[in-house]
């Protein structure tokens, strides 16, 4: 992001995709971390993955 100019505070929506749904709790906090008012819009989605290393995946919308 950073190379095309952009920032965190470009971003207007995250999509967030867990196979554990306890990890919800930590995404959140880690949401508010790197993001502040005005908050992107969440949408935190728990997929069912039976064989998988990866706990999360994040999509990230921006705006230019």
């Amino acid at each position: 992001m950073h190379a095309a100019g952009r920032s965190l505070s470009d971003v207007v929506q995250i999509q967030a995709y867990l196979i554990d749904k306890t990890d919800a709790a930590g995404f959140n906090r880690v949401y508010r971390e790197f993001f502040r008012a005005p908050y992107p819009v969440p949408a935190t989605v728990v997929v069912d993955l039976l064989s998988t290393d990866i706990r999360l995946e994040i999509m990230a919308t921006a705006v230019v």
